[in-house]
């Protein structure tokens, strides 16, 4: 959260997608609708990801690796902007973007099957070129 004395330079790009930067220490931020943009999501998604996030334990939770170290911790900066919105800060973006890109859509879900198709090409490999006289 800012304090009231912090000067913040919000631009507003269209509608509620809105960004800003806290002059004192260049601290970032976007609000929710941009987030969910970004990361081609809807509003509400991101809404109840950052929701658990807070409500998290900062020791016991099972949130994704890259969203752990937010877990229970306040991300907002509130600025004096006259639609009164709340931005998240740049370093929860990224962990958010990070966690949509790589996690949330099951990316890496296939890998551990493929890992075991490699191994066992691996394997099978020198015996087939054995077979044919290759090796």
């Amino acid at each position: 959260m800012t304090e009231n004395n912090d000067q913040i330079v919000v631009s507003n790009i269209k509608d509620d997608q809105s960004y800003c930067t806290r002059d004192v220490d260049g601290v970032s931020g976007m609000t929710v609708t941009a987030l969910s943009q970004f990361c081609g999501t809807g509003k509400s998604a991101i809404t109840q990801l950052l929701n658990q996030i807070s409500d998290s334990d900062p020791f016991t939770n099972e949130l994704a690796e890259c969203l752990k170290s937010f877990a229970g911790s306040n991300w907002r900066l509130f600025t004096n902007d006259p639609s009164g919105s709340a931005f998240i800060i740049d370093e929860v973006c990224h962990a958010v973007l990070e966690y949509y890109a790589l996690e949330a859509r099951g990316i890496f879900t296939g890998l551990p099957a493929v890992a075991s198709v490699v191994e066992a090409g691996n394997k099978l490999l020198p015996a087939i070129s054995k077979l044919f006289g290759l090796g």
